[in-house]
């Protein structure tokens, strides 16, 4: 897929969405494997901006993999309705006229880094949800998006990433749960674990902490 794909756009670079986790890891080997370093254009969307548990093992992937282009990050949809609805927050973002979309985040990062296409981690192997969305071989023209591991399995994943040695960000609460959140068990995870990181999530999202002590009180 990727290498037909760099037949049909030649010297185009891919934007590779990175999260620090095995599926984006197996995407971005993939996308070097296939397109050569120099053409792939690794994104971050986070929660907080500067987490070290997940900003360093992403970097540390691109060095394993030869990737020389600086990692860029965007905010998350999700970080961003929760300022504008002041939730975790004793402010509301003003101006903020509607809620933003998966779309809103995802144009600003072709632009921020002048792709047109995109490749990410997504597997049918996930969920039903994306059992159904997943179709066309992985590839979608009309929104210009790539899913290079759509019909891969988990252990496949794990076996690319296992063999490539690349190292991957943390886990908090439930496997599942993957990356940094505002849930109470990944917020008392991160505390313990990582508190420069757990300060900045707080100074953002001031109320984390009423809902670590609610957890640490009550279970």
């Amino acid at each position: 897929m990727l290498a037909e794909w760099g037949e049909r756009h030649p010297g185009e670079r891919l934007l590779v969405w990175a999260s620090g986790g095995r599926d984006s890891a197996a995407v971005l080997a993939l996308a070097v494997d296939a397109l050569g370093p120099e053409r792939v254009v690794p994104v971050f969307r986070y929660l907080v901006e500067g987490l070290r548990c997940v900003e360093l093992p992403i970097r540390a992937q691109l060095a394993r993999l030869g990737i020389r282009a600086r990692l860029v990050t965007v905010p998350g949809f999700d970080a961003l309705n929760l300022l504008r609805n002041g939730e975790y927050t004793w402010w509301q973002c003003s101006g903020a006229e509607r809620k933003v979309q998966w779309r809103d985040v995802y144009e600003h990062a072709l632009r921020k880094t002048g792709c047109a296409w995109s490749a990410s981690g997504e597997k049918k192997a996930d969920s039903l949800m994306r059992r159904m969305r997943l179709t066309n071989g992985g590839v979608h023209e009309k929104q210009r998006k790539l899913y290079p591991v759509w019909d891969w399995s988990h252990a496949r994943v794990a076996a690319l990433v296992r063999t490539r040695k690349l190292p991957l960000a943390p886990t908090f609460g439930r496997e599942s749960q993957g990356g940094v959140g505002l849930k109470a068990e990944v917020l008392r995870e991160l505390k313990e674990r990582y508190p420069e990181d757990y300060a900045r999530v707080e100074a953002a999202f001031p109320f984390c902490g009423a809902v670590v002590a609610r957890q640490e009180m009550f279970g």
